[in-house]
């Protein structure tokens, strides 16, 4: 999934959005084959708490750059942990 036109140029920011693709894919790839519960949640419970250190370490770069979009990225950031809580209910029913 991961692809070198992703690429920032902050090694950082770059190695956290890769290791987030990947777990993306496994995920993708457990949904369309075995479909186990148990990898679901393990991949699921990363991401939950992988998303919220990444979205932290971004903003704070952001902020540091004085990225004059970030307000929006953030509330993109907001939506997207809501959707990460979703998943872990839907989950476990």
């Amino acid at each position: 999934m991961w692809k070198e036109n992703y690429r920032l140029g902050v090694e950082k920011i770059d190695a956290q959005h890769k290791m987030l693709f990947d777990r993306t894919g496994e995920l993708i790839q457990e949904i369309e084959g075995p479909q186990r519960k148990e990898i679901y949640q393990k991949i699921i419970e990363f991401l939950e708490d992988y998303v919220e250190t990444h979205f932290q370490d971004e903003e704070a770069y952001q902020e540091e750059m004085g990225f004059e979009g970030r307000e929006a990225h953030k509330r993109q950031h907001r939506e997207f942990t809501n959707l990460m809580k979703e998943y872990v209910v839907q989950l476990e029913e």
